[in-house]
């Protein structure tokens, strides 16, 4: 929201529509993306990127949002296994890919959990 955030603002407050507590906003949009990984609707690496970005976390980041930095991490580990995927070497692939794979699924184990803290 930070372009068009204000209008946006804006609009609602003019439509009567009450705006969420930034927390409260947060926590909607993660919990958002947390099922849309578990239904398998988005991948693991590309839901837990969203959560990551969306909810603009830092590592400033404090209080019940702390919760949510499991997920910046493991987008930056699948960004990282990603990359090893990509050469030649048949052992460093399957190993990189194994990586991949362990870590999306440990994204599908952390959604699955910040759903059932709601």
């Amino acid at each position: 929201m930070a372009t068009g955030g204000p209008l946006f603002e804006r609009s609602l407050v003019e439509l009567g529509v009450p705006l969420p507590a930034h927390d409260q906003a947060g926590k909607q949009i993660a919990n958002h993306y947390a099922a849309q990984i578990v239904s398998g609707e988005l991948s693991p690496r590309d839901g837990a990127g969203r959560i990551s970005s969306e909810v603009f976390l830092s590592e400033e980041t404090e209080g019940e949002f702390s919760r949510l930095l499991i997920f910046t991490g493991l987008t930056s580990e699948c960004d990282d296994f990603a990359d090893g995927t990509v050469t030649d070497d048949l052992d460093r692939k399957r190993y990189y890919v194994r990586l991949l794979s362990e870590c999306e699924q440990q994204i599908l184990v952390e959604a699955a959990k910040l759903l059932s803290e709601r």
